[in-house]
């Protein structure tokens, strides 16, 4: 009996044995160990023996499953890698930084590729893009939007770019995609004057535009952003809101301006005025008294406005100055009656104590009075009692008289 446990001990040992030795895919010793391009070639076309390759295989893949993760990603086998990736987390492999690192490159290569081919080979609409242009005293500011109107979806991103800023003249090219469209932008301008090249900008505004501030070789108003001869383009229009921003600076240049420009023209039919014959000169005088009567008379309303005004800032003071009498008095009289409170609140506990003790008075009062009231009451329980008492007092009085009597007998 002791023989056959033995002897099929002995059966399973052999079988298990042989199973081992007949496995295609055990490889413990490293010189013996398949590459990842092998196994790959092998296995991998049947993912079922995906698991059975990692069981074989364990002391392998702890140090060569970079490369086979690296060439599952590089050959997409998408399918083979999910399956590969949950067997190595079942057995507690780390191999998420490698499969980053595989990730990544292959990013990078097909990013390299996109922007290779993207734009080679594609038919570009020219447009000249929308644009808008404000100046202050010192900049001019101009914003392009990549489309060729104000109010179209224009570009979110342009490739090759190509400004070309000069002292008269400036210059944008650059390609970019909008929809199914391939657009190529080419913006030109020459200018009415001078630009400080070195001191202006430019830089990306808004999504899909572009701005330059640009600095103005001399200080002042341009009465045009082009030179001579030059018709502004049918896309370019004025930027309201820098110009509303540097109005009044503008406004404040201009008004100097005109008055020099007036003195100018003044001196100069001065000096006509004495070549021209001495006929001219008497109607000339009169236009010149009419001219300093008027001035006179502007200047005699500008004293009577400043004195109204005058007049009005003193009435104000005046008001503000009884206003302020008047809040004085009012702070004064709130001091006072602050100051007569505490006289009025002791007051008000003395008369509290004295209704106090009158009520008190007043309960003392009424207890004596229920005193009273309840004395009879007591007093006719007792004289009803001293009756019942009576009868029986004579009863004993007769009985004992009685005895008395027997006694005596």
């Amino acid at each position: 009996m002791e023989f056959f446990p033995k002897f099929f001990q002995i059966l399973i040992l052999l079988i298990s044995v042989l199973s081992f030795s007949n496995s295609s895919f055990v490889n413990y010793d490293p010189s013996n160990l398949l590459s990842c391009d092998e196994l790959y070639s092998v296995i991998f076309t049947n993912i079922d023996r995906i698991t059975d390759y990692i069981d074989e295989n364990i002391y392998y893949l702890k140090q060569k499953y970079p490369e086979c993760i690296d060439l599952l990603v590089n050959n997409g086998r998408l399918e083979a890698l999910d399956y590969y990736l949950d067997e190595l987390d079942k057995r507690k492999i780390e191999y998420r930084k490698d499969l980053a690192k595989s990730i990544s490159h292959i990013k990078k290569e097909l990013e390299d590729v996109n922007i290779k081919y993207r734009f080679q080979k594609i038919t570009y609409k020219n447009i000249y893009p929308a644009s808008q242009w404000a100046q202050s005293l010192d900049n001019i500011f101009i914003e392009i939007k990549f489309a060729h109107r104000h109010d179209s979806p224009g570009c979110l991103e342009v490739e090759d770019k190509k400004i070309d800023l000069k002292e008269d003249s400036l210059s944008f090219t650059g390609t970019c995609s909008l929809g199914d469209d391939h657009i190529r932008i080419d913006y030109n301008v020459n200018f009415a004057k001078k630009i400080n090249v070195a001191l202006s900008k430019s830089e990306l505004g808004a999504v899909g535009r572009y701005r330059f501030t640009l600095k103005k070789a001399e200080r002042g108003f341009w009465e045009k952003l082009l030179k001579d001869g030059e018709e502004m383009h049918s896309n370019m229009r004025i930027w309201y809101e820098m110009k509303e921003k540097y109005q009044d600076e503008l406004m404040g240049y201009e008004k100097d301006e005109d008055e020099d420009n007036e003195k100018d023209n003044k001196e100069k039919e001065k000096e006509d005025d004495k070549d021209d014959d001495p006929k001219k000169e008497e109607p000339k005088k009169e236009e010149v008294k009419k001219e300093e009567v008027k001035k006179e008379e502007t200047k005699k309303e500008e004293t009577k406005k400043e004195e109204t005004k005058k007049e009005e800032t003193k009435k104000e003071e005046v008001k503000k100055e009884e206003t302020k009498k008047e809040e004085t008095k009012k702070a004064e009289t709130k001091k006072e009656e602050i100051k007569k409170e505490p006289k009025r609140e002791e007051q008000k506990k003395e008369v509290k104590k004295e209704e106090t003790k009158k009520e008190e008075t007043k309960k003392e009062e009424t207890k004596q009075e229920e005193t009273k009231k309840e004395e009879p009451k007591k007093e006719e329980p007792k004289k009803e009692e001293k009756k019942k008492e009576e009868p029986k007092k004579e009863k004993q009085k007769k009985e004992d008289e009685k005895k008395d009597e027997t006694k005596k007998e």
